[in-house]
């Protein structure tokens, strides 16, 4: 007997299509909260911005509530493999160079999707119980890198691994929490290729050589 062919209905999208639209969905409008800020997207604007009805959009996620859980879900998913990255590159017995090894995988994990670390940034300000899950793994993380450092001797073990994971922390997070206020003042964006690489240059100075000139 013929093998039969399922065949789908004319004009109905195949169930790929179906997960591409949904992601593009995501993605956009993980970018337009990033942006704008919860209350001030509404669904319309997601709409527009994917090109698509916003009948669309409630059939994939339902209300506006729903689709802001989703970005979150899919946030914290990828930081969350980020991190995972970043548990690995650092084996104990060979630890490098800090500021090369975090920035290297970071880029590699995240790229030019800044947009992602500013939408976490307003779920840890939200204060999501899930978002609290993940600043927690992501303070241990670093704590248990940063005294591999010490352990290494790349790291001078006179200063607490705590406030050091903290200060790191500040550094990596704080332009997200500040952008706005920081585009305001740099008149341009933060993220912008030169000056996150001049930010990374003089963050990078200070902690290896200090910010106090000694006669």
């Amino acid at each position: 007997m013929s093998e039969q062919i399922k065949k789908r209905a004319p004009g109905r999208p195949s169930k790929q299509e179906e997960l591409d639209r949904r992601n593009q969905i995501l993605d956009r409008a993980v970018e337009l909260f990033a942006n704008h800020g919860f209350e001030r997207v509404l669904i319309k604007d997601i709409a527009k911005a994917c090109g698509v009805a916003t009948s669309l959009i409630h059939h994939h996620f339902g209300k506006k509530d729903d689709l802001r859980g989703a970005c979150r879900d899919y946030v914290i998913g990828e930081i969350r493999n980020t991190l995972n990255q970043l548990e690995t590159t650092f084996p104990d017995d060979q630890p490098g160079d800090p500021f090369d090894q975090i920035g290297n995988v970071l880029r590699e994990g995240l790229g030019e999707q800044t947009h992602l670390i500013r939408f976490l940034a307003l779920t840890f300000i939200e204060g999501h119980p899930a978002s609290k899950a993940l600043f927690k793994e992501y303070f241990e993380l670093f704590h248990r890198i940063t005294k591999r450092y010490v352990a290494a001797g790349t790291i001078r073990d006179d200063l607490d691994p705590i406030w050091i994971t903290t200060h790191t922390i500040y550094n990596q997070l704080g332009t997200a929490f500040l952008y706005e206020q920081l585009q305001g003042v740099l008149d341009e964006d933060p993220y912008d290729a030169e000056v996150s690489r001049q930010r990374t240059k003089a963050f990078t100075s200070i902690a290896r050589n200090g910010m106090i000139k000694t006669s």
